[in-house]
């Protein structure tokens, strides 16, 4: 994946365009494994090649959050909200983007930890 990719794929999902992970839960209902990857391997990607600037935050912010919401959403009785494919060990999804939402804002890649 190039910088330039990375970009996108964070741009798609902070902007809930088609093809993105944000889209797909909260248009399609349904839950990516290949389009959480993508996001996450962008976060992790910019994060090692040093990349950061205040539109990057705040799209990687709004995407992260957005995650959370439709997340929590899925699990609230008083919403519409019901995700196919969502994955039984949900808490590992998160994890893992935390650790890579984390991992940005700190700007350090504990490899250990991410990937």
């Amino acid at each position: 994946m190039t910088t330039e990719k990375a970009l996108e794929i964070i741009s798609k999902n902070y902007n809930c365009e088609d093809g993105s992970l944000i889209s797909s839960l909260n248009d399609k209902s349904s839950f990516s494994e290949e389009l959480f990857r993508e996001l996450y391997d962008s976060i992790v990607l910019l994060t090692k090649e040093s990349f950061y600037n205040e539109e990057l935050t705040e799209q990687i912010s709004v995407s992260y959050q957005s995650f959370l919401k439709l997340m929590i959403y899925h699990f609230s009785p008083y919403d519409m909200c019901e995700i196919s494919d969502f994955p039984k060990e949900y808490s590992e999804y998160i994890e893992r983007l935390d650790q890579a939402v984390l991992a940005y804002y700190r700007r350090t890649i504990h490899a250990q930890n991410i990937m």
